[in-house]
């Protein structure tokens, strides 16, 4: 699935931590996600993308985000990784 836009711009942001958390803030500003990058991570769910939210610290209101899945994080087709398997 092509992912597109200010989604495409999130998504690459989650990749390139490559599993490691990202804060809500640096999804969701000018440079990536624009003011409504929290609601482009809650789209890229409904696309398949498994997605991990964590609050921060119990005192902060802001969460950090993860991609948990390999084949999101470096972009490959689950089928791609099951055919090579075999």
């Amino acid at each position: 699935m092509k992912v597109t836009g200010r989604k495409a711009e999130v998504l690459r942001a989650l990749q390139d931590a490559r599993g490691f958390w990202v804060g809500g803030p640096a999804l969701a500003n000018v440079a990536c996600g624009g003011s409504e990058g929290l609601r482009r991570l809650r789209e890229l769910r409904e696309l398949g993308y498994d997605i991990e939210k964590r609050k921060v610290h119990p005192s902060h209101k802001y969460y950090s985000y993860r991609l948990l899945r390999l084949a999101d994080i470096y972009d490959i087709d689950p089928a791609e990784v099951s055919e090579n398997a075999s």
